[in-house]
């Protein structure tokens, strides 16, 4: 039922070698050898590594695509799930690996970097040589977590790529699973996002801007950075333009500097905000309750720890479900379709929509409420008693029209 501590007998230690990136390779011969502990026994979850990323890109306009500008990153060590330190109070170490935008550095800059940086801020020449020393760190701290803002689908989808189109040594780094090849639906529409978690096995993807990160903070309309910190921190963020700061103020050696300074202090941030809603500790509740992937429950799967739920109380009560069905494409649907409708490629919807009124024509003069609920339609309906079939209208002499969306 979640992460738990388990107990593994007559473990044989040496026999596999380097099938992984772990520190501790074990194998048993059975599966019942290997028993999840009981919450009597008390045992509190280790400590884990944090890393927060930021990530700045820069547009290569011959070949159309994102490339890897700058990486900043923050590193807590030993943190506790039940700790509730602030961030600003944690120990921590920066580096920030950074490249020219243009052919050179502003002159000066690797004296100012020297003067004012704070953490570890190494310059190279090329892209190449972010994504080699960015491995290695990662290969030395080993991180349990690895967290940011926008980082599913955005950056870590862009830092994927460029290690692929890099063809970067170790690349399998990015994860704790040792890896050769690249899955084959790397690159393609629609098949990265499972590719893309497949790679990561081993740590935790942890995204403020997701599903699971917007679930924690309930304040926030736009999910910005920005935002979230003055709303959560009570911290003023600037706000940049990335493209605008590298062409204009970015472009000397102190504004670039400052550059560098606002993507490290986007680290703490971004750390600051997943401990201050207790992020990691809520989403290990919910997969303890619904005896899933923490990793799965970090991108905001409501539906599948339902399904997880009842999957677990199926196999208490000793029923066997179903495999799940194979996904089909749309070329195969259509084929099925001709067969069974004898010619016709366009099936009925097995499925009816909700029942959508037909606007009448015309002047009104009395009041128009418009409410606009966002998901959990249902939900939302029993929850704030909003159904026309419930509301006592003895008493009321007119109502208003009413459209809810």
């Amino acid at each position: 039922m979640g992460p738990c501590w388990l107990r593994i007998e007559d473990a044989e230690f040496g026999v596999l070698k380097n099938a992984s990136h772990c520190k501790l390779e074990v194998q048993v011969s059975k599966p019942n050898l290997i028993t999840p502990l009981s919450e009597a026994d008390n045992l509190e979850a280790p400590p884990f590594t944090m890393m927060s990323i930021a990530l700045r890109t820069v547009l290569n306009v011959k070949e159309n695509k994102q490339e890897v500008l700058a990486i900043s990153a923050r590193i807590y060590s030993s943190l506790c799930l039940t700790d509730t330190t602030p961030a600003e109070q944690l120990p921590c170490q920066t580096f920030t690996i950074m490249r020219p935008a243009a052919s050179n550095f502003p002159i000066g800059f690797d004296t100012e970097v020297k003067k004012r940086a704070k953490g570890l801020v190494k310059l190279v020449r090329q892209e190449q040589e972010i994504l080699s020393f960015f491995l290695a760190r990662l290969e030395l701290v080993d991180p349990d977590v690895l967290m940011g803002h926008q980082l599913e689908g955005v950056d870590f989808s862009i830092l994927l790529s460029r290690l692929q189109a890099r063809k970067t040594p170790q690349w399998s780094r990015i994860g704790r699973m040792r890896r050769t090849q690249w899955p084959s639906s790397m690159g393609k529409m629609g098949g990265n996002f499972f590719a893309e978690r497949s790679l990561i096995c081993g740590r935790l993807l942890c995204d403020l801007a997701n599903d699971a990160g917007k679930s924690t903070m309930l304040k926030c309309t736009s999910w910005s950075l920005t935002e979230m910190c003055d709303l959560y921190l009570g911290a003023s963020r600037r706000e940049i333009d990335n493209e605008d700061a590298l062409k204009g103020w970015a472009s000397s050696k102190e504004g670039l500097m400052d550059y560098v300074s606002h993507c490290e202090a986007d680290t703490y941030f971004i750390a600051a905000l997943a401990l201050k809603v207790q992020m990691l500790p809520l989403t290990k509740v919910l997969t303890n309750l619904a005896g899933n992937s923490w990793a799965r429950t970090l991108t905001g799967t409501r539906a599948e720890r339902n399904e997880y739920i009842l999957l677990h109380e199926f196999h208490r009560n000793k029923y066997i479900c179903p495999d799940k069905s194979t996904f089909k494409g749309k070329q195969q649907v259509e084929e099925e379709n001709l067969d069974e409708d004898t010619g016709d490629a366009k099936k009925k919807d097995k499925y009816k929509g909700g029942l959508v009124f037909e606007p009448e024509k015309g002047l009104y003069d009395k009041f128009v409420l418009v409410m606009d609920f966002n998901s959990l339609y249902p939900s939302i309906i029993q929850e704030f008693n909003i159904c026309f079939t419930t509301v006592d209208r003895t008493n009321l002499v007119s109502l208003p029209e009413v459209w809810v969306n």
